[in-house]
């Protein structure tokens, strides 16, 4: 997942406010950088949903995005108990936010951090779309 980026930021997570803040930065960010429309918002909604646990069950925390053209590193860190071990073991179910954002991701990783919090990592291709091949094969 670690990819040398032209655009890096990160930004603090102590309350709800922050959390919009977060989304409208990484928005801003993946149009600058040409992102499409669709792919600005799953990276939104990843930043939303992963800033959003650091809040909610980790008593805040910090959100990284390392981005470029190509696509962008999301990576969240709390000072919580860290994830349950069925969450660490792939298990997602009841966790829409999380599932959602493993669904958007080309690669998504949960952890522990030793000593305390946890790491959630997502991994976001830009312009997924014009890379999708088409279903059915076109005669020419």
């Amino acid at each position: 997942m670690r990819r040398s980026y032209s655009t890096g930021c990160s930004w603090a997570l102590s309350s709800v406010s922050d959390l919009v803040g977060a989304a409208r930065r990484a928005r801003e960010i993946a149009r600058s950088l040409g992102w499409g429309t669709a792919d600005i918002a799953a990276l939104a909604l990843a930043v939303l949903e992963l800033s959003s646990n650091a809040v909610r069950h980790g008593g805040g925390g910090v959100c990284r995005l390392e981005a470029g053209p190509e696509g962008a590193d999301v990576i969240v860190e709390d000072r919580g108990r860290g994830f349950p071990a069925w969450a660490l073991g792939g298990s997602l179910d009841g966790t829409r936010g999380l599932r959602a954002v493993r669904q958007l991701s080309s690669h998504f990783v949960l952890e522990n951090i030793p000593g305390g919090g946890a790491r959630a990592r997502a991994a976001l291709l830009a312009n997924r779309s014009a890379r999708r091949r088409p279903l059915i094969p076109v005669a020419v």
